[in-house]
């Protein structure tokens, strides 16, 4: 008798756990949430000097559509490592100016089999423009600095390929990471040793255009409406 007790207080317990696992399913699946329209910040670019703000327009399930224009500024990393192993020359005493910059591109959602995933995976062609300019400075003949600059700009043209993950959590919250490969096209133009002679400016450019391989990763955050 104990044991057919047991067998029954047994079976109980699995039917317990099996639908208490089935309501978390249910419920896991009930909040992966798509918001039509999302508005996101990338803080991870503020390193490179770069601050755009992100709009994106679900159009249906598998697709959707993302502008991000927005203010920029010196491509600190980017300058850095071109005056170390580039073609640019880094001159400390020179001045960044705010620029404007604008991304574009869509993202297509793969069909996943799995219906409980959170996480919408995507891939995601896009298109970067970056515009600044930087002001450098001038000497005297007896090589004192004064206070005239002349100013030089870049230029940068990026054709990305990303992959990344875009999930909406509770109270409208959304956030979206991505990695990719592409192409970086920089025009720069620079003005060196820049030597000022009662007003009239002497300098040696050195102006540059070139297309390099270039590796990307963000972590997007914003509110979806």
């Amino acid at each position: 008798m104990n044991i057919y007790k047991t067998l029954l207080i047994s079976v109980a317990a699995l039917i317990a756990v099996n639908n208490h696992a089935l309501a978390q399913r249910d419920t896991l699946k009930k909040r992966i949430i798509i918001y039509p329209n999302i508005i996101m910040i990338n803080p991870l670019l503020i390193v490179n000097g770069d601050i755009p703000v992100y709009y994106e327009h679900v159009i249906n399930e598998s697709f959707s559509v993302e502008v991000a224009p927005g203010l920029t500024y010196e491509d600190y990393t980017q300058d850095i490592y071109e005056a170390l192993f580039g073609p640019l020359k880094y001159v400390s005493s020179s001045k960044a100016n705010l620029g404007y910059g604008l991304k574009a591109g869509f993202k297509f959602f793969p069909k996943t089999k799995n219906k409980y995933r959170l996480e919408r995976l995507y891939l995601s062609p896009e298109l970067g423009f970056r515009h600044y300019s930087i002001d450098y400075p001038t000497e005297d003949p007896f090589g004192n600095a004064t206070n005239q600059y002349i100013s030089g700009y870049t230029n940068r043209l990026d054709i990305k390929f990303l992959f990344g993950g875009e999930q909406a959590g509770v109270k409208h919250f959304v956030v979206d990471w991505y990695v990719g490969v592409g192409l970086r096209s920089t025009t720069a133009v620079q003005y060196l040793n820049g030597t000022n002679y009662n007003g009239s400016i002497t300098t040696v450019p050195n102006n540059q255009s070139y297309i390099r391989p270039a590796l990307y990763a963000g972590f997007k955050m914003g509110v979806g409406f």
